[in-house]
């Protein structure tokens, strides 16, 4: 391989000029658009997501490339990354687990230690600088090309497992956004199925993976330290989240295709909708535009309301979701929105929940492309094998008991809580059978619970 990496997240301009520009979040096809003019004095244009996502691949791509010498930074600094790229150059590094690190930033160890310290010398950051800027200060730039060798340090590939599962629907369940997101990143790494993508590279994805969040707080007290983002990042996030203003540097917001795009605000709607008829399951959100996005759409398409039993539940359909970096943030900003329409609710439903009031319901996320991309494998393979303990089961079915006699179970019966639920007589083989047929297990620890409590004999 040589530079670029990725070519097809970079775009390409005059080979023999110094400067490279990196706009964060923002659109590379917009900002290439914004520097037309002066396009023959940019070598190219490529995108900075994340610490985990792209500096490595940054660093390898100006090791590749020895004629750039200034890098531009513009653009939306969604998670902070080039602000700490800033703080990184000319900072000391640590070697840790076969990485280079500077405070989440990792650098593969396979690249020498002198290597990325000789390109801090050599290459400057210039920013963050408005278009308009960087248009002003290249047309009267004059340009010095470097003398270091190219050096080629091709991206080192994590193969991870390959579990055989069905193709389509796995369901998580849990607590808190925290316990859901470290069974994501274990079913997506030992199940997901390796896809190619056009970011020219892999990803492991599962097909409509639902994840259901019951019982977190809409506002986390403690963000988990294995989340990839800070909780300023996460405040942000939910304010862009309701608000329906529209960020020009970048396509859409979910915030104002949600209360102001298409005319109306469907927040407001769709509480107008529950306060009319609480019992509604027409309560939705769409954020998809298909006058205008006949070739696509928003990763968030749809969002559904429903009150029940004196809760608030929601459903939010995302076409295609990145697990590692996405889905968190997603689900924190989505759990605020819930609880922003809940508290919108309260004074307008009365007396239509049992006790007056209208508490949280679920939180469920289907992720109909649940994918983590190849650059993100190591990353999550280290959270999974620090962090994820999986608790011990409970069935929301309910739970089993059993009668034995002198050969063994005779009669097995279930119980939700205090509520008897049903009691079945026979054999411990045809016992085990009609559960089966019956369905009336969920859980897979509390399967093998069940199984051994049928095989065993009475002491």
């Amino acid at each position: 391989m040589q530079f670029p990496f990725v070519p097809n997240q970079i775009v390409m301009g005059n080979p023999n000029s110094s400067i490279a520009v990196c706009c964060g979040w923002t659109p590379r096809d917009i900002v290439r658009k914004g520097l037309e003019r002066v396009m023959d004095k940019i070598a190219c244009i490529g995108q900075l997501y994340t610490a985990e996502r792209g500096v490595d691949m940054m660093i390898r791509n100006l090791l590749a490339e020895p004629s750039i010498t200034t890098v531009f930074f513009t653009g939306n600094d969604r998670t902070g990354v080039m602000e700490q790229m800033r703080r990184m150059w000319g900072a000391s590094l640590t070697g840790a687990d076969g990485k280079w690190t500077f405070e989440n930033i990792s650098i593969g160890g396979d690249i020498p230690i002198e290597k990325i310290y000789d390109l801090m010398a050599d290459v400057g950051f210039a920013g963050p600088m408005t278009l308009p800027e960087i248009e002003c200060a290249l047309q009267g730039l004059c340009q010095e090309r470097s003398h270091r060798k190219a050096r080629l340090f091709n991206p080192i590939r994590q193969e991870p497992l390959d579990y055989p599962a069905a193709d389509n629907v796995h369901v998580v369940r849990g607590q808190t956004i925290g316990d859901v997101y470290l069974k994501i990143l274990y079913n997506i790494m030992m199940f997901g199925e390796r896809i190619h993508t056009h970011y020219d590279q892999d990803s492991k994805e599962i097909m409509n993976l639902v994840s259901v969040v019951a019982g977190q707080e809409p506002e986390p007290t403690d963000i988990p330290e294995f989340m990839p983002f800070a909780s300023d990042h996460l405040a942000a996030y939910r304010a862009k989240l309701m608000s329906p203003e529209k960020d020009t540097n970048v396509t859409y917001t979910y915030g104002n295709r949600m209360r102001a795009h298409f005319g109306a605000d469907q927040i407001e709607d769709i509480v107008a909708k529950i306060t009319q008829e609480p019992e509604t399951r027409s309560a939705v959100v769409s954020l998809w535009d298909p006058g205008k996005e006949r070739g696509g759409s928003p990763c968030l398409n749809h969002i559904w309301f429903r009150v029940r039993d004196g809760a608030l539940h929601m459903t939010a359909t995302i076409r295609s979701n990145d697990m590692f970096f996405g889905w968190p943030e997603n689900a924190y900003g989505l759990r605020y929105l819930q609880e922003q329409v809940r508290q919108m609710l309260l004074p307008r439903l009365g007396a239509y929940c049992d006790d007056g009031s209208l508490v949280l319901g679920d939180l469920v996320i289907n992720s109909q492309s649940a994918h983590i991309y190849e650059d993100c494998w190591a990353h999550a393979t280290k959270v999974i094998e620090e962090h994820y303990h999986p608790k011990q089961w409970w069935d929301e079915k309910g739970q089993w008991t059993f009668e034995y006699g002198p050969e063994g179970v005779t009669a097995a019966e279930l119980h939700r809580g205090d509520k008897f639920v049903t009691r079945i007589m026979g054999t411990p083989s045809s016992i085990r059978a009609e559960i089966a047929r019956r369905n009336l297990v969920s859980d897979i620890g509390h399967a093998l619970y069940v199984g051994a409590m049928l095989e065993k004999k009475h002491d």
